[in-house]
């Protein structure tokens, strides 16, 4: 009996059991069974659930990231007439269409219309065009006097040298 044991004992550890096939030889389909049932049983594969086809390339498993977080637009700015920072702000009523920009420090003020895309720094913007646009205009076209009423002034007679 103790020669049987023995036998049995280094058939196990050369792989075969009563003759067999070597139980270390694993064949592709039991291979394949193996490693999805490790998939199932941890979440993760211990090695490619599938055979890759000739000529192709394994695909990546990439999980699909996050929103992208959007960072906040300012609301307060720089003052274009007596440049102090973050002393004008734009108050929009939606609801009325309106949006009104002024200035804390020297008061200057704009108002524009809104709907519902626009933003504060669409106003601010648009102040900023809107000056230049006067400024532009200002120096392109030289204002000329005008009179406090429209009649003509009576010509004044300061005497004649006849007299």
């Amino acid at each position: 009996m103790p020669d049987s044991e023995d036998r049995n004992e280094v058939q196990r550890k050369n792989g075969q059991v009563n003759g067999n096939n070597c139980v270390r030889r694993l064949t592709c389909q039991t291979r394949r069974a193996v490693h999805v049932i490790a998939y199932v049983l941890t979440g993760r594969s211990a090695a490619r659930t599938e055979p890759l086809e000739m000529g192709k390339r394994k695909k990546s498993s990439r999980k699909p990231t996050g929103a992208r977080r959007k960072d906040p637009l300012d609301t307060q700015f720089t003052c274009l007439f007596c440049h102090h920072d973050k002393s004008v702000t734009v108050r929009m009523d939606r609801k009325e269409g309106l949006a009104e920009l002024f200035c804390k420090v020297c008061d200057q003020r704009y108002q524009s219309k809104v709907n519902h895309l626009t933003e504060a720094i669409d106003i601010y913007s648009e102040w900023i065009d809107a000056a230049d646009a006067a400024e532009k205009d200002a120096t392109t076209s030289p204002r000329r006097p005008t009179a406090s009423s429209s009649r003509a002034a009576p010509a004044v007679n300061f005497g004649s040298d006849e007299e």
